[in-house]
């Protein structure tokens, strides 16, 4: 289980550092002066990966969620089973 825990965070990583980028991308072209198409190109990566990264992140507490009711379920099922 925790591999595979892992493998849902590092995912989460990598799509940050990927927001983080184009963020950073962004930012550099909008000082450099670049020409207004390249402006355009840089905003709607910026766009595309932070909903990428709110999606993901969505997606894995959602997945960590149910689990959590999975286990609690479990338990309870037990804890009846036991009486």
């Amino acid at each position: 289980m925790k591999q595979r825990l892992k493998g849902r965070y590092g995912i989460l990583a990598a799509v940050a550092a990927c927001c983080i980028a184009s963020w950073i991308a962004l930012g550099i072209g909008l000082g450099l002066g670049v020409d207004t198409s390249w402006r355009l190109a840089f905003a709607i990566a910026a766009a595309l990966s932070s909903e990428a990264l709110m999606w993901t992140s969505a997606a894995v507490l959602g997945i960590g969620l149910f689990e959590m009711l999975g286990r609690m379920r479990r338990r309870a099922r037990d804890a009846d089973q036991s009486r």
